[in-house]
């Protein structure tokens, strides 16, 4: 084969192997967000995954709300695939950017453009001893009113007692 044959064929298999993403299951973990536009509404969607070497898990939030688990799951080169609350998402993974088609009630398919949320630490500068609220905080059920802590009313110290 000559020398020129051998270099396009070094070319054409590495500009495939450049295209060709393979994405982990560690580095997809985490929160991907964006805005769905819809004719009535653009509600903020939120794809929160939780995904271990044996299972396939997550949750959708629109708006801030739970709209549903991750089910169905599956995770194949830098395509994922699941469904959450009656619908079906379809996204390819580009680094920290996933464009999803998402396939609606009606059977439309709707785009959503979604961008990794770096993972957020705690603020240790000195103005701020606060923790940052994370995905997984949010992804937790939130405490009931009958589990809240009550409030415990304050008084002020009673005056001294008036001599006669």
């Amino acid at each position: 084969m000559s020398t020129r044959i051998q270099l396009l064929l070094l070319i054409a298999l590495t500009a495939g192997a450049v295209g060709a993403q393979t994405v982990t299951r560690k580095t997809l973990n985490g929160e991907w967000t964006g805005t769905l536009k819809l004719d009535n509404s653009s509600p903020r969607m939120e794809l929160v995954f939780a995904l271990s070497d044996s299972a396939f898990a997550g949750k959708v939030y629109a708006d801030g709300q739970l709209f549903g688990q991750m089910e169905d799951g599956s995770l194949r080169g830098d395509t994922v695939h699941f469904k959450a609350g009656g619908l079906d998402f379809t996204g390819v993974v580009k680094g920290v950017r996933m464009a999803v088609d998402l396939i609606v009630y009606n059977g439309s398919t709707r785009k959503l453009n979604l961008t990794q949320t770096p993972p957020m630490t705690r603020d240790t500068s000195a103005t701020s001893d606060a923790f940052v609220r994370t995905a997984r905080e949010r992804a937790m059920p939130a405490r009931s009113a009958s589990h809240a802590t009550p409030s415990v009313p304050t008084y002020s110290t009673p005056p001294p007692p008036r001599r006669v």
